[in-house]
């Protein structure tokens, strides 16, 4: 990214807000640290949790909440194995693990809910581990596809990246997200990210400051380009 100086202006516009702090500060006590933490009694909780929270209205679709949480328990052990798979640094090192692990574990709830809940998977997916599966919404694609037509985003390796609206497969989209963000975490100029990102949480709220990781930092910046 060219301009890390905007990236941290973005990070402290969002963390003025307490509504913000407080949907991130919710959901990171409601999923564990660690996946290997989480059990099969809790899904309901993280389900309801991210639906009313991030607005992913599970709730304008009959069933839908009690369809993904079943599915979700039944694969659950599955679930866990595929994401105890993964290495901590492959979003930024080995990108196709990550998407390889998104093809296998994604589809649990899109075929659970006929492919309409993308945003709440990738959602979901993320706050499982925190460093693999960028979140995709309506405000962080229009945030990217602003930043990468102003050239604020570079490329190594001349990777194609093309972020566009999802067609009818969710998981053909998602493979963008994942080389997107494994191409910014290998460029130069973040390590200011993460203490900006927990300074200005402070000075908005103490009691609401959590650890957040470069990933979800990233993110918040682009949730802020996306809606100006």
């Amino acid at each position: 990214m060219n301009n890390i100086d905007l990236v941290i202006q973005n990070i402290q516009d969002f963390n003025q807000s307490p509504l913000n702090l407080a949907t991130d500060y919710l959901t990171a006590r409601q999923f564990p640290d660690h996946i290997p933490g989480a059990n099969p009694e809790m899904i309901p909780a993280m389900v309801l949790i991210i639906d009313r929270l991030w607005q992913t209205q599970l709730q304008m679709q009959p069933h839908a909440y009690e369809d993904i949480v079943n599915c979700l328990q039944e694969s659950w052990a599955d679930i866990r194995g595929v994401l105890e798979n993964l290495g901590a640094n492959d979003l930024q090192e080995n990108p196709e693990n990550v998407y390889e692990a998104a093809c296998q574990v994604f589809p649990v709830i899109l075929n659970a809910a006929n492919n309409s809940n993308y945003v709440f998977t990738a959602k979901f997916f993320h706050w499982c581990t925190k460093v693999h599966f960028p979140i995709v919404d309506s405000r962080a694609r229009a945030g990217v596809n602003q930043m990468v037509g102003e050239g604020e985003i570079e490329f190594a390796d001349n990777h194609e990246i093309n972020i566009i609206p999802p067609g009818h497969n969710p998981l053909d989209d998602y493979e963008g997200w994942v080389f997107l963000y494994s191409e910014l975490l290998n460029q130069n100029g973040l390590d200011a990210l993460e203490a900006a990102d927990t300074a200005s949480q402070m000075e908005t709220n103490p009691s609401l400051c959590i650890d957040n990781t470069l990933l979800r930092i990233l993110d918040k910046h682009f949730y802020t380009v996306g809606r100006n």
